[in-house]
């Protein structure tokens, strides 16, 4: 079984796996399943009041989970997707409270990187992961081994590293620059080629 079917199998069945972006590893479950996301919580001994954000593969996939999709949107994702932007949309029920701290708006976020990108297509749902604090200045580490996605089937606080601190996005019923990042001003509105 490969790694991406094993993390996939440990998700359906609501459990946690670890996976890479573009600027850091996240611990992931099914965003969909309220009991694998308070699993995330009780793992990281993260506040359930601090909300999670969901990856998804892409703009098709995060519409699915988003009650509006305005055009910002669109013009966000086509220049920025995949990458580190999240937008903050109104969520669908399907979007448990779990997630989102009870708030009516949802983070979700295409990362950049080829194996997140595999597993997510695979998976064909978004994973909640936290989100960091601060922008990344370099791309998480390259794993020891071939094994790149850590399927997590029991955790002990003995085995959980202390986890940074985390961001809490704001909620929005449309899409708005939460904080700086290095995307020039003005540059939502041109296309890449």
């Amino acid at each position: 079984m490969s790694e991406i079917s094993r993390a996939i199998d440990i998700l359906q069945r609501g459990g946690l796996v670890a996976f890479p972006t573009e600027t850091v590893y996240g611990l992931g479950a099914d965003a969909t399943n309220a009991d694998a996301v308070r699993r995330i919580f009780e793992a990281k001994g993260r506040p359930s009041t601090n909300p999670l954000i969901c990856h998804v593969a892409d703009a098709t996939v995060a519409r699915r989970y988003a009650r509006h999709w305005p055009d910002a949107a669109s013009k966000l994702t086509d220049r920025f997707w995949p990458g580190p932007l999240t937008l903050i949309l109104p969520k669908t029920p399907d979007i448990p409270p779990e997630v989102t701290a009870g708030l009516d708006s949802v983070g979700l976020r295409a990362p950049n990187h080829p194996l997140a990108l595999e597993l997510l297509k695979a998976f064909e749902k978004p994973l909640s992961a936290p989100a960091p604090t601060a922008p990344v200045t370099s791309p998480p580490p390259p794993p020891r081994t071939s094994v790149t996605i850590l399927a997590i089937e029991s955790i002990s606080s003995s085995t959980v590293a202390p986890a940074p601190s985390e961001s809490n996005p704001p909620s929005s019923t449309s899409p708005r620059q939460s904080r700086s990042s290095a995307a020039p001003a003005g540059s939502c509105a041109r296309r890449s080629n």
